[in-house]
């Protein structure tokens, strides 16, 4: 991502289409010219917003596990990553991937997560 793209990034509001999840705050021009745009003097709070914005979009691939929050019910279009039985049928993605099982990735949840795929 260019540093051009990146500040139209941080500077919109978005909505993630796979999560469903916001930024948490638009980067205004001001911080940018004075902090991003010269990576010089920028804050705690923006560094996280860099982050947060880099690691909580939509999962890299179609195929890659990402965390979910366990309070939240499981969404028709993803799976749980517990080892559960999936088919050719249903999930031709994830099964040319996994063959007939999910992995179970239970013993490494993240606390208060855990892991899901997209059903594909």
């Amino acid at each position: 991502m260019s540093d051009q793209q990146l500040k139209v990034f941080a500077s919109e509001l978005t909505q993630d289409p796979v999560k469903g999840n916001n930024q948490r705050r638009e980067i205004q021009e001001e911080e940018w010219l004075q902090g991003w745009g010269r990576l010089h003097g920028v804050t705690a709070q923006q560094l996280n917003q860099l982050f947060y914005l880099l690691t909580n979009h939509a999962a890299p691939s179609n195929i890659c596990p990402f965390p979910y929050p366990d309070t939240l019910p499981i969404e028709d279009n993803m799976l749980h990553m517990n080892g559960q039985a999936i088919s050719v049928t249903d999930t031709p993605t994830l099964f040319a991937t996994y063959g007939n099982n999910l992995p179970d990735m239970t013993s490494d949840n993240l606390t208060g997560f855990i892991w899901v795929v997209r059903k594909h």
